[in-house]
């Protein structure tokens, strides 16, 4: 018995570090903005685009509870209050389908970069795998809609074939969202 005991530790998920489970926390609440407004934007969208970003609004959910059980109770259930208020402005100057999916599409690639700049800071396995799985589901929601738009491959993959990974204020498009600038309230 003694000899499973001491190989047993090999097989159990370590305890996340703080920083991670803060990550976990912030993920969370950009992934509920994210929510919150896509539903603004889906008023925007005509037919099948509408079927399209309820979609992509769903995954952004099923996103935030992932995440949510990943943050040491650190989540609080509630979308990233400064980047619903920094982007609102913009979902409510959206005049039609081409510009609101153009904004999705920032709003995706966004969230791509986030997570690439995530991927070097994590170091807990759990947290790392969450975004190592999220990640390309936000670049394929960016390149459907810039599809959807007819986007040209400057506007399609903004910071060229690979995602930068590096974060901002929101203002920049090729830029995620940094934690300091959209603190999890």
């Amino acid at each position: 018995m003694a000899r499973l005991e001491a190989f047993s530790h090999w097989f159990q998920t370590p305890t996340p570090v703080p920083f991670d489970t803060d990550y976990a926390a912030f993920a969370e609440s950009l992934e509920l903005a994210m929510v919150a407004l896509y539903n603004d934007t889906l008023l925007k969208l005509t037919g099948e685009n509408v079927a399209t970003g309820a979609r992509f609004r769903d995954h952004h959910q099923e996103h935030a509870q992932a995440y949510a059980s990943l943050a040491a109770g650190k989540a609080k259930g509630a979308a990233n209050y400064a980047l619903v208020l920094t982007k609102t402005p913009a979902v409510q100057a959206l005049t039609d389908e081409p510009s609101a999916l153009s904004f999705l599409v920032t709003l995706e690639n966004q969230m791509a970069e986030t997570y690439a700049y995530g991927l070097g800071l994590l170091t807990s396995p759990d947290v790392y795998r969450r975004v190592v799985t999220t990640l390309p589901v936000e670049s394929e929601h960016a390149a459907v809609l810039g599809t959807v738009a007819q986007l040209g491959p400057a506007d399609h993959f903004i910071t060229g074939p690979f995602e930068n990974a590096s974060v901002g204020d929101g203002s920049d498009p090729r830029r995620g969202f940094d934690m300091t600038a959209f603190p999890v309230s």
